[in-house]
């Protein structure tokens, strides 16, 4: 991370708000609802867009590979299916990132953070008028 906006010394305290988008974005593989979609949208705070950008790549990543493990098991007239015994393992970053947001920490999550980072490098907060 070379942004040191991302820096955990020098970033500034995440707000309340911030905090409760980051949450429930996190919590989007859960629930099966893009919430991260929110602070993609809002834009307003770095904290809440930071985690939003990583639990959008969780989620994204569980919906196109429990596709491709449907078109599997679809292909091998169900045998295929118990690749889906493999699709938790989606909730493992999606939990650590939840714990993360809530204790108002910016730590990149299980190889997800920096990927993501870099595919939504196109987001940033808006500059407040």
């Amino acid at each position: 991370m070379s942004d040191e906006t991302h820096d955990p010394k020098t970033a500034l305290l995440p707000t309340d708000t911030g905090r409760l988008f980051a949450v429930a974005s996190q919590a989007s593989p859960f629930v099966g609802l893009p919430i991260w979609l929110v602070p993609f949208l809002l834009r307003d705070d770095d904290f809440a867009l930071y985690h939003a950008k990583q639990s959008a790549l969780i989620y994204l990543g569980a919906v196109f590979s429990g596709a491709i493990i449907s078109a599997i098991a679809t292909a091998t007239c169900g045998v295929g299916a118990i690749l889906f015994l493999v699709m938790p393992l989606w909730l493992i970053p999606a939990v650590m990132g939840m714990f993360e947001a809530f204790g108002g920490r910016r730590t990149p999550l299980l190889g997800v953070g920096d990927m993501a980072e870099d595919l939504f490098s196109f987001l940033h907060v808006k500059p407040k008028a």
